[in-house]
Protein backbone atom coordinates (compact mmCIF):
# COMPACT_ATOMS: atom_id res chain seq x y z
CA UNK A 1 0.00 0.00 0.00
CA UNK A 2 2.97 2.19 0.81
CA UNK A 3 4.29 2.00 -2.74
CA UNK A 4 0.91 2.60 -4.17
CA UNK A 5 0.80 5.73 -2.19
CA UNK A 6 4.20 6.43 -3.59
CA UNK A 7 3.78 5.74 -7.05
CA UNK A 8 0.30 8.34 -7.04
CA UNK A 9 2.36 10.98 -5.40
CA UNK A 10 4.90 10.71 -8.48
CA UNK A 11 2.61 10.82 -11.12
CA UNK A 12 0.56 13.83 -9.85
CA UNK A 13 4.14 15.42 -8.69
CA UNK A 14 5.06 14.77 -12.97
CA UNK A 15 1.51 15.97 -14.02
CA UNK A 16 1.99 18.94 -11.82
CA UNK A 17 5.23 19.62 -13.52
CA UNK A 18 4.16 19.39 -17.17
CA UNK A 19 1.10 21.62 -16.55
CA UNK A 20 3.58 23.78 -15.12
CA UNK A 21 5.84 23.82 -18.33
CA UNK A 22 2.69 23.71 -20.44
CA UNK A 23 1.66 26.67 -18.60
CA UNK A 24 4.60 28.55 -19.36
CA UNK A 25 4.55 27.58 -22.85
CA UNK A 26 1.30 28.61 -23.54
CA UNK A 27 2.09 32.36 -21.88
CA UNK A 28 5.80 32.55 -24.22
CA UNK A 29 3.52 31.84 -27.16
CA UNK A 30 1.16 34.35 -26.25
CA UNK A 31 3.90 36.99 -25.51
CA UNK A 32 4.90 36.75 -28.79
CA UNK A 33 1.67 36.40 -30.46
CA UNK A 34 1.70 40.47 -31.40
CA UNK A 35 -1.18 42.46 -32.43
CA UNK A 36 -1.21 43.21 -36.52
CA UNK A 37 -2.43 46.65 -37.84
CA UNK A 38 -4.45 45.14 -40.74
CA UNK A 39 -5.59 48.51 -42.29
CA UNK A 40 -5.60 52.23 -42.13
CA UNK A 41 -8.57 53.57 -43.57
CA UNK A 42 -10.77 56.95 -43.46
CA UNK A 43 -13.92 58.97 -44.55
CA UNK A 44 -14.67 62.89 -44.89
CA UNK A 45 -16.97 64.17 -42.10
CA UNK A 46 -18.69 67.63 -42.01
CA UNK A 47 -16.34 71.04 -41.67
CA UNK A 48 -13.45 69.60 -44.26
CA UNK A 49 -12.73 66.88 -41.37
CA UNK A 50 -11.23 63.28 -41.42
CA UNK A 51 -11.47 60.61 -39.18
CA UNK A 52 -8.96 57.76 -39.65
CA UNK A 53 -9.53 54.43 -38.31
CA UNK A 54 -6.76 51.66 -37.86
CA UNK A 55 -7.85 48.07 -37.66
CA UNK A 56 -5.80 45.18 -35.69
CA UNK A 57 -6.14 41.66 -35.55
CA UNK A 58 -7.07 42.09 -32.02
CA UNK A 59 -7.75 44.18 -29.04
CA UNK A 60 -6.54 48.00 -29.61
CA UNK A 61 -5.23 49.80 -26.85
CA UNK A 62 -4.57 53.68 -27.39
CA UNK A 63 -1.59 54.46 -28.52
CA UNK A 64 0.90 56.87 -27.25
CA UNK A 65 0.92 59.90 -29.47
CA UNK A 66 2.66 63.22 -29.78
CA UNK A 67 2.87 66.27 -32.55
CA UNK A 68 6.23 67.73 -34.04
CA UNK A 69 6.25 71.14 -35.74
CA UNK A 70 8.29 71.91 -38.63
CA UNK A 71 7.05 69.38 -40.36
CA UNK A 72 3.76 69.20 -39.12
CA UNK A 73 2.88 65.82 -37.93
CA UNK A 74 0.62 63.33 -35.59
CA UNK A 75 2.39 60.65 -34.00
CA UNK A 76 0.97 57.23 -32.27
CA UNK A 77 2.80 54.64 -31.36
CA UNK A 78 1.66 51.22 -31.33
CA UNK A 79 3.94 49.32 -28.70
CA UNK A 80 3.94 45.81 -29.35
CA UNK A 81 2.19 45.58 -32.30
CA UNK A 82 3.54 44.15 -36.06
CA UNK A 83 2.88 46.16 -38.74
CA UNK A 84 0.84 44.01 -41.13
CA UNK A 85 -0.13 46.71 -43.84
CA UNK A 86 0.57 46.04 -47.59
CA UNK A 87 1.43 49.43 -48.53
CA UNK A 88 3.37 51.71 -45.84
CA UNK A 89 2.14 55.32 -47.29
CA UNK A 90 -1.52 56.13 -47.55
CA UNK A 91 -1.37 59.40 -49.77
CA UNK A 92 -4.63 61.06 -48.55
CA UNK A 93 -3.95 65.32 -50.27
CA UNK A 94 -7.32 66.15 -48.03
CA UNK A 95 -8.54 68.22 -44.92
CA UNK A 96 -5.05 69.25 -44.56
CA UNK A 97 -3.62 65.73 -44.16
CA UNK A 98 -0.66 65.01 -47.19
CA UNK A 99 -0.09 61.27 -45.71
CA UNK A 100 -0.04 58.35 -43.43
CA UNK A 101 2.81 55.99 -43.13
CA UNK A 102 3.21 52.94 -41.16
CA UNK A 103 6.49 51.66 -39.76
CA UNK A 104 7.72 48.89 -37.64
CA UNK A 105 10.59 49.18 -35.68
CA UNK A 106 11.89 48.79 -32.00
CA UNK A 107 8.76 46.68 -30.88
CA UNK A 108 6.37 49.03 -32.18
CA UNK A 109 4.57 49.88 -34.93
CA UNK A 110 4.48 53.71 -35.42
CA UNK A 111 2.11 55.65 -37.52
CA UNK A 112 2.88 59.45 -38.67
CA UNK A 113 0.33 61.87 -39.79
CA UNK A 114 2.01 64.34 -42.51
CA UNK A 115 0.06 67.87 -42.34
CA UNK A 116 -0.30 70.60 -44.12
CA UNK A 117 -0.50 72.45 -40.44
CA UNK A 118 -0.92 71.71 -37.25
CA UNK A 119 -4.50 70.83 -35.97
CA UNK A 120 -6.36 69.69 -33.22
CA UNK A 121 -7.38 65.97 -32.73
CA UNK A 122 -8.29 63.03 -30.54
CA UNK A 123 -7.59 59.50 -30.06
CA UNK A 124 -10.11 56.26 -28.75
CA UNK A 125 -9.73 52.71 -28.77
CA UNK A 126 -12.85 50.49 -29.88
CA UNK A 127 -12.66 46.74 -29.87
CA UNK A 128 -9.54 45.91 -32.71
CA UNK A 129 -10.19 49.95 -33.74
CA UNK A 130 -8.62 52.98 -33.10
CA UNK A 131 -10.18 56.44 -34.28
CA UNK A 132 -7.82 59.43 -34.71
Amino acid sequence: MKSGGKGVRQVRGRVGGLLLVAGFLLMAGLAHAAARLQAIEYSQLPGDRLEFVLRLDGLAATPRDFQTENPDRIVLDFPGVNNGLDKKTLLVQRAGVKSVQAMEAGGRTRVVFSLDDMQPYTIRAEGNRVFQ
